[in-house]
């Protein structure tokens, strides 16, 4: 196996969580730690990246991790793979446009390759105002940091296409006694059935898309159609509503205008058969 590292590629996951970190912890320094699979023609294979830890120390010029953190998950991480995760190196962030180690970073970075005989991957993160990456190899020193450590830059590719599918495995607690991990029982046809992650406010979309099953019948987004037919029932309510308002308004305006006229009609009876019967009692 080649010791010299030429090219490192980047899973998908692990690229994703570097970015996020670094703009997470802008403007301080931040970094991870790397973990996956060493070929033997000179390909690294970065698998995941382990986060710093909330008890790290971000400063604008420095950067430690937590330590308990970091060795607790990453032991864990790296033990759920089939072939279980080896560490490559770390990377950081620096401020500005400096892609150059200090002399602190020289004696982390010595430290690193002086445990791994085929030496360490570094790399560093420049915002500037872009992500930026600039990965490098350090060669196995036999722990004893030298005056002028020779860094040498690698190309990195990023894609979980460029990845062998067998590096995605992952290990059980035990491979021959199924019971241990059994699979979960597929209930919901629709689910199992749909192609594609429907679009959702969260993911893009206003509303639901519909999707097709392998039948080509077509599976409706419930919500979506309730949410229609108690629009549609609100408005024809809405409609009556008004309606009535307007019957109600109308009456009360023709009650207003005519009640009054038949109240003054019915006096003028009253006062006119009443005089009536005045006269023909005069009369008898």
């Amino acid at each position: 196996m080649s010791n010299k590292c030429e090219t490192v590629i980047i899973s998908d996951k692990a690229y994703n969580a570097m970015i996020r970190e670094s703009f997470a912890k802008h403007p301080v320094e931040t970094g991870g730690i790397l973990l996956g699979y060493i070929l033997d023609n000179g390909l690294w294979v970065v698998m995941e990246m382990i986060p710093p830890g909330i008890n790290g120390v971000f400063e604008t010029a420095y950067f430690e991790y937590d330590q308990d953190f970091v060795n607790y998950l990453g032991t864990s991480v790296a033990n759920q793979y089939k072939e279980p995760l080896q560490v490559l190196g770390l990377w950081h962030r620096h401020p500005g446009s400096m892609d150059y180690f200090s002399s602190t970073d020289d004696g982390t970075n010595s430290e690193f390759a002086s445990k791994n005989p085929y030496g360490v991957i570094s790399g560093l993160v420049n915002i500037d105002p872009s992500f930026r990456l600039t990965m490098y190899h350090l060669d196995h020193n036999n722990g004893v940091r030298p005056r002028n450590i020779a860094y040498s830059t690698v190309d990195v590719e990023v894609g979980d296409d460029l990845i062998p599918e067998k590096f995605f495995a992952l290990r059980y607690v035990d491979e021959e006694r199924s019971e241990l991990h059994p699979t979960p029982t597929h209930t919901n046809t629709r689910v199992s059935q749909t192609r594609s992650v429907p679009k959702s406010p969260r993911n893009g979309g206003d509303e639901l898309r519909t999707t097709e099953n392998t039948n080509d019948q077509k599976i409706y987004n419930t919500p979506t159609a309730n949410v229609g037919a108690v629009h549609r029932w609100l408005t024809k309510q809405k409609k009556l509503l008004i309606a009535a308002l307007l019957i109600f308004t109308t009456g009360v305006i023709v009650g207003a205008t005519v009640v009054p006229t038949i109240v003054e009609k019915v006096k003028s009876i009253r006062i006119e058969i009443s005089e009536s019967d005045t006269n023909s009692n005069g009369n008898n």
